[in-house]
């Protein structure tokens, strides 16, 4: 009887982690023109922050806004409550350093750009501004990691894609790499305390048109179209599903540990009580046998004395 109430228990308390672990989740999306769905018709519903949401069922907040710089973000983190989200990402710093890049060359004309893209990295003012942006990026995003680490969210930093992959003019992509080379150096210092999203490989590694500067009518758009953000939340599902699969395995197994060693511990209890409450030998009744061959012994020693 015991047993079983202790097993009755244990499922009543399995029950309501269970029931606790289904409650919608809520999510917090941080960073720039990406996250928020730049360029897209319908942001709500095709930015990758939504698609992932949706998947899992969270409940989105999208706090990001096309433009912003890691200061940007760092300004108003204040303002939000990082303990209400279970789920954070943060894709942020590209316009650290993609905007004076872009800014440097959008304006100018075919022979312009040629003679930009060949001499930009002997551009000693130039570079020395980009150095100078990286610096101030790696401050924030210490400051960024300090906020929101205060909270109990599972945080997903990502990295930055190269924005001119696979573009019609292959020195811009070779160059555009060496930016985002020293950009994700600075990103992924502070990805290592937190889950790393690489979107940098993972965008490289996906097929198809992903970004907007992949077609001719738009081939300085760095940002990423309808399946691009597609292809992002696939990217950061898989980091997700992979993190909480094994943190589930983990907790099955130690709950199955606790309620192995509890009911082994109650078999144990139980068997022991039955062995003491067994009565002695001496004060155990006595069947009508015993009683016989005790008189039949008790009259032996009558006569003989």
């Amino acid at each position: 009887m015991i047993k079983k109430a202790f097993i009755f228990v244990l499922t009543i308390m399995l029950f309501l982690v269970c029931v606790k672990a289904k409650e919608k989740k809520k999510y917090l999306a941080l960073g720039d023109s990406i996250t928020a769905g730049y360029r897209l018709a319908n942001p709500e519903e095709d930015a990758f922050a939504s698609i992932f949401a949706k998947k899992y069922d969270f409940e989105l907040t999208n706090e990001a806004v096309t433009g912003d710089k890691s200061s940007a973000l760092l300004e108003k983190l204040p303002n939000y409550n990082i303990d209400d989200y279970d789920v954070i990402s943060i894709c942020i710093g590209a316009n650290d350093v993609l905007r004076d890049f872009i800014n440097k060359f959008l304006d100018l004309s075919t022979e312009e750009m040629i003679e930009f893209l060949n001499n930009v990295e002997n551009d000693e003012e130039f570079n020395k501004q980009i150095d100078e942006n990286l610096v101030n990026l790696d401050k924030n995003l210490e400051k960024i990691m300090e906020i929101v680490k205060s909270g109990h969210a599972q945080i997903y930093m990502m990295n930055v894609y190269n924005p001119y992959r696979k573009n019609y003019i292959p020195a811009l992509e070779k160059l555009a790499d060496k930016y985002m080379h020293k950009l994700n150096a600075v990103i992924e210092k502070y990805a290592k305390e937190v889950h790393f999203v690489n979107l940098y490989r993972g965008m490289a590694n996906k097929k198809g048109i992903l970004i907007n500067s992949q077609s001719l009518t738009t081939i300085y758009d760095p940002h990423p179209n309808v399946e691009g953000h597609k292809a992002i939340a696939d990217i950061l599902g898989e980091k997700y599903y992979q993190n909480n699969l094994e943190t589930k395995n983990l907790v099955l197994a130690i709950v199955i540990g606790i309620i192995a060693i509890a009911l082994e511990a109650v078999e144990v209890i139980y068997t022991s009580k039955k062995f003491l409450m067994k009565p002695k030998f001496e004060d155990r009744p006595k069947n009508n046998n015993q009683e016989k061959e005790e008189e039949k012994t008790s009259s032996s020693r009558f006569i003989r004395s």
